[in-house]
């Protein structure tokens, strides 16, 4: 348990790379790691991440989200090896077990009194959300929550609300992002403005090594 404290002390805010907003990075405050590890103790994922919490943060991420702070946890998963050889082939099998271990991906945020929740669902990203009234709010909000999810395929990455376009229909807003040879974002709000769906994948095959 101290080790992992000491470890996300000792690290500095590191924004996702996209083409949205950035802010300057800042040293992380001590208060928000413990929230953060102490969230993970919680939810008994704790034995699954000993590295430090990346920090994300935008100007669409403080208008959807306002004061509240987001961290991140990734991972990328070792390549396999170039050659099908049989001492190759064991050895990222050891890797991808260890890898398995500590792999966990996972966004949390913390608002001012110091509460942490997980967001990865469509129902999560609601907390806290701004109020999505017009097709510009809309924007605003898809860009924030597109930034902010992660999975397997994917980790958080800043992302514009000038890439965002939107629909409105009777049934509310659709909202889509894509990035060649990166990822296919959308986000869809009911006509209260609540997201009832929000995803994030890869649109094409990343290169192996030869």
């Amino acid at each position: 348990m101290k080790m992992l404290r000491s470890t996300l002390f000792a690290g500095a805010m590191i924004l996702g790379a996209g083409t949205g907003s950035l802010f300057a990075a800042a040293p992380i405050a001590q208060a928000d790691l413990d929230v953060f590890h102490d969230h993970l103790v919680k939810n008994q994922l704790a034995s699954r991440w000993d590295g430090t919490p990346t920090r994300i943060d935008s100007d669409e991420i403080r208008r959807a989200y306002g004061d509240r702070r987001f961290y991140f946890t990734f991972k990328a998963a070792p390549l396999p090896p170039g050659a099908p050889l049989p001492d190759l082939l064991e050895m990222h099998t050891r890797e991808m077990q260890e890898f398995q271990k500590h792999s966990l991906r996972i966004t949390v945020g913390i608002d001012n009194k110091q509460r942490a929740a997980t967001f990865r669902t469509a129902q999560d990203f609601n907390l806290g959300l701004m109020s999505v009234k017009t097709d510009e709010d809309a924007r605003i909000a898809a860009a924030a929550i597109l930034s902010l999810i992660g999975n397997d395929q994917v980790y958080p990455a800043v992302i514009n609300a000038r890439e965002v376009s939107v629909t409105r229909t009777e049934s509310g807003w659709t909202c889509l992002v894509t990035r060649p040879r990166g990822f296919d974002g959308k986000v869809i709000f009911d006509p209260s403005g609540h997201c009832i769906s929000a995803t994030k994948n890869l649109n094409y095959v990343p290169p192996m090594p030869p």
